[in-house]
């Protein structure tokens, strides 16, 4: 934003000199934009040779067949969808504001691709949690709604049989929905959230994924029968680390009816917290010393 070129001359003393800079920073937004990207495979072939075959690069293989949409475009559906939590025929709408018209059944067949081809990622992901000796764990309920047409059952799929046997039963008691269960596995030394989803909040969910998968070690949850189980069902194998925090809350909670008892017992609480502070950022051994 320079001056005018008649305020770049004193009268006085002549031509000024630049001394320098003021500066402003403005944040400036630019809406997504869209564009069409062209691959060319050239074809080459044997002048006159019908008997020689055209030859032509492999093409890889697309998200969706022809390779219309590229991974970006189903990376933003399922960000926008799973976690801003925008439904698709809100996500139509955002789309429309950058040039593009797509139908909702368009976005949700991108979504149903990338499920699909992400598959051997996740199950990678999953493998990698179960290597860890400890797993913290707890679940979440989601209101899936009922298909109109059931699934078809896997032979021999457990989890195949059972999502048949609970949308069944849904579907004969007239209802729209059913309250399904969204997993989550973390590693204590593996970085990754692992998100499981069934149909229920059966026991299905922490066996299949830990004990169907030869898991051995500790499972740090809440003391749903699910979990608490869970070391009987695996022969020992899975040990069941009740949660602390849940345990402190319920005593917490007692505090108008037992205010003497939950006095002394949430300032033992304290003190096992304090060693938590003091163990934070030790390995694991030497936290194991302290905790000792």
């Amino acid at each position: 934003m320079d001056v005018p070129e008649s305020d770049k001359t004193c009268a006085t003393h002549g031509e000024r000199t630049l001394i320098g800079y003021d500066v402003r920073e403005s944040l400036v937004y630019i809406p997504p934009q869209l564009e069409i990207r062209v691959t060319k495979f050239p074809k080459y072939a044997c002048p006159n040779q019908p008997e020689c075959k055209v030859t032509q690069a492999e093409r890889p293989e697309g998200l969706i067949e022809g390779d219309r949409y590229d991974t970006s475009v189903a990376t933003e559906i399922i960000t926008a969808n799973l976690g801003y939590h925008q439904p698709l025929y809100r996500e139509q709408d955002i789309f429309v504001g950058s040039g593009w018209v797509p139908h909702s059944s368009t976005l949700l067949n991108i979504k149903t691709a990338a499920a699909e081809l992400v598959q051997p990622l996740v199950k990678f992901f999953a493998d990698e949690v179960r290597k860890d000796d400890v797993i913290g764990t707890d679940d979440t309920g989601v209101t899936l709604l009922l298909p109109k047409v059931l699934p078809a059952i896997v032979p021999n799929d457990v989890r195949s049989q059972r999502i048949h046997e609970v949308l069944s039963a849904a579907l004969k008691g007239d209802k729209k929905h059913v309250k399904g269960k969204m997993w989550a596995y973390r590693g204590s030394t593996v970085p990754l959230n692992i998100f499981d989803f069934t149909v229920s909040r059966h026991r299905d969910g922490p066996d299949q994924f830990l004990i169907d998968h030869n898991f051995k070690g500790s499972l740090m949850a809440d003391c749903y029968s699910g979990y608490t189980g869970i070391s009987l069902r695996s022969a020992d194998g899975i040990t069941h680390a009740a949660c602390n925090s849940h345990a402190r809350r319920k005593i917490f909670e007692a505090r108008a009816n037992h205010p003497q008892v939950a006095s002394v017992l949430l300032a033992i609480f304290q003190e096992l917290y304090d060693i938590e502070d003091r163990a934070r950022g030790l390995d694991a051994l030497s936290r194991l010393n302290l905790r000792q």
